[in-house]
Parts: structure tokens; C-alpha cells; sequence
């Protein structure tokens, strides 16, 4: 998600540069959708096909990122002034009455992440960034597979037995686990054993095909357990089936990277975009709702309606000031 000049390594090629371009415009599509989703029937249906989004974008981090060529501070100074920003943006817009009352509300939600639903994966994706010294020698171990079991083993713990036993979590505890990149560790990890030439795990498409339906019906089933109890966010990304489904779609996607010829020129665009359209995007819906609020549009076109505006807006900015404007991340 994060631009192309902070994600660089030595030995991608061309065609596997496009091609990563592509699996992020998927992913920024996928994570569009998630937020057009409207709750009940329609997201019990469709958002098992839509959770891969943010661990593909951890994927695909990891694979970039090198063990020789790291540099922490420039990937961080990429995302952080960018998430400033739009955090501020984001509290005025939606709080703006609030903020009149608490003269600190910015800042609090600068500290905890939460003026905007997805502006959580720049805690994470910090994180991550800080943490790859560690991640290298877990990498390089002689049980550097174990590691993989991490981010299932917290999903296990403290989200599948908790609502199973009918634990309530304290709201601290609940905000540190929102922002903790412990829950998507092993995708960017998975990315990381894949992208400096670890792993290479070569399962026939077909098997993986059956896995992936497989997991898609664990992923209903967990689910609508989960909608049955009440629990408002049945649908997120953060189930144990949910990662079984996402780590196929991974390794599918490690097949794309390496073998895809075709250009899907219309996705590569939204890809090389992606991190404008992450940061630009709930404005988008906010404009959209606001202009069009008498003609109710249903999912999915509302979440194509957004991607298509949001991308527009990039490339009108571009236009009319001739210069892209990092510090926004557009």
C-alpha cells in the first residue's frame, strides 16, 4: 500500500514489478468493498472474498522487503506525515462538533488510530517495519516455520476462545490489540520467507482451488456463529478461517507475481494509486453519500462508484498543481 519509491529491492523484474502493481490494485479494490459492505446478509455474504485485502498488502510488503537492503526510517517517514494528515482531516470531518467540546480529540485519535477505520494498518505496518531486525533472525532459524503460527495462535487466544467463553475484553486491552501488528504478522512474514527466497512452497492450482472453497465455507460457518451471538464485526478479517482463506490467496498470489504475463491495465492503474485511494477513499464515500444521498446505491456498485472517484480526485490533483503531492500520500 505504501508508494513505490519506498518499496524497492534488487532482482524484481520488470514483469514482476507490474505484476505486484496489479495484486496491490486487487488488494486496494478488495479493501474499498470491505468498506461499501453494508452489515447483515450482504456482508455475511460477500466479505469472506474481500478479508484478504489487508494481508496481501502485508504480503507484498514482506516480499519487498530485503534483508541487506533495509532502511526503516525511509519507509516510516513515507506513511507517517500522509497519516497526519489525513487523521487531522478525518476527526474534523467526522467530529468536527466534538472537537469544539475537547480540544484534545485530535490528538487522541492521532494516538490511537481511530479517526478512520482503516488507519489502523499504519500502526501495524510501523510496527512490522521497526520489528524486521527481529523478523530476519526468525527468518533465518532453523524453525524459522514456527513463526508462521504467531498471528493464528493470537487470533486462537484472544478473539476465537474469548468469544466462545463469552469473555469480555477490557477496552484498553481491545484498542492495543486493534493497533498490535500481532494478529498480521504472518502475512508479512510469509511475504518476507517468499520474497528473499526461504520458502518456496509449490502446490498444485487445483489443490488450492479445493482449499480455497474449503476455507470458504469455514469462513460462513464461523461467521454466522459469530452474527448469531450478536457480535456486530462478524465479518472481519481477524478469524482463524478467515486466515486459512487468506494465506491461499497468498501463495496463489506468489504464483501471479512470478508467472503472470497479462497487463490488466485498468487494475495496474489502481494499483500504482493504491496508496492515495487507502488514504482518499472514506472522503470519497463522505462526498458520494453527501451528492448523491437521494438515490441509494447498493454494493457493489457504490464500492466501484468510490474507487472510480477516488482515483479521479488523484489524477485531478496531479493535473491541475503538475506535481504529486507526497505529503498527502496522493
Amino acid at each position: 500500500m505504501t508508494q513505490n519509491s519506498a518499496e524497492t529491492k534488487k532482482g524484481i523484474t520488470a514483469d514482476q514489478s507490474r505484476n505486484i502493481q496489479i495484486l496491490r490494485g486487487i488488494a486496494i479494490i478488495a479493501t474499498v468493498m470491505i468498506h461499501n459492505t453494508p452489515n447483515g446478509t450482504l456482508q455475511l455474504v460477500f466479505r469472506p472474498f474481500e478479508n484478504f485485502s489487508v494481508g496481501l498488502f502485508l504480503f507484498l510488503s514482506g516480499y519487498l522487503s530485503h534483508f541487506v537492503q533495509w532502511h526503516p526510517w525511509h519507509r516510516i517517514r513515507k506513511i507517517i506525515v500522509p497519516y497526519i494528515f489525513w487523521s487531522v482531516f478525518y476527526t474534523l470531518l467526522y467530529y468536527h462538533q466534538s472537537v469544539l467540546s475537547d480540544s484534545l480529540l485530535i490528538l487522541k485519535q492521532l494516538a490511537d488510530g481511530s479517526s478512520a477505520a482503516m488507519m489502523y494498518y499504519v500502526f501495524v505496518y510501523c510496527e512490522l517495519t521497526l520489528l524486521f531486525p527481529l523478523i530476519r533472525k526468525m527468518a533465518e532459524s532453523r524453525h524459522h516455520m514456527l513463526s508462521l503460527c504467531i498471528s493464528p495462535l493470537e487470533m486462537l487466544l484472544l478473539r476465537t476462545i474469548p468469544v466462545l467463553l463469552h469473555i469480555d475484553l477490557p477496552s484498553w486491552f481491545q484498542t492495543i490489540q486493534r493497533l498490535s501488528c500481532i494478529g498480521w504478522f504472518s502475512y508479512f512474514y510469509l511475504g518476507c520467507l517468499y520474497g528473499n527466497g526461504i520458502l518456496h512452497i509449490r502446490i498444485r492450482k487445483k489443490k488450492l482451488l479445493l482449499f480455497w472453497i474449503f476455507s470458504l465455507l469455514l469462513q460462513y460457518m464461523e461467521s454466522w456463529h459469530y452474527f448469531s451471538k450478536g457480535i456486530v464485526d462478524f465479518g472481519t478479517q481477524m478469524k482463524l478461517s478467515s486466515f486459512m482463506t487468506d494465506t491461499i490467496v497468498l501463495l496463489f498470489a506468489s504464483e501471479f507475481i512470478v508467472n503472470n504475463q497479462i497487463k490488466y491495465s485498468l487494475i495496474h492503474k489502481a494499483g500504482n494509486r493504491s496508496f492515495g485511494i487507502f488514504f482518499i477513499h472514506p472522503a470519497s464515500m463522505a462526498l458520494l453519500t453527501h451528492f448523491i444521498n437521494a438515490f441509494p446505491i447498493m454494493f457493489p456498485v457504490n464500492g466501484a462508484m468510490t474507487i472510480g472517484f477516488s482515483y479521479a480526485l488523484i489524477i485531478l490533483c496531479e493535473r491541475i498543481f503538475k506535481r504529486k503531492f507526497n505529503f498527502l500520500g496522493l
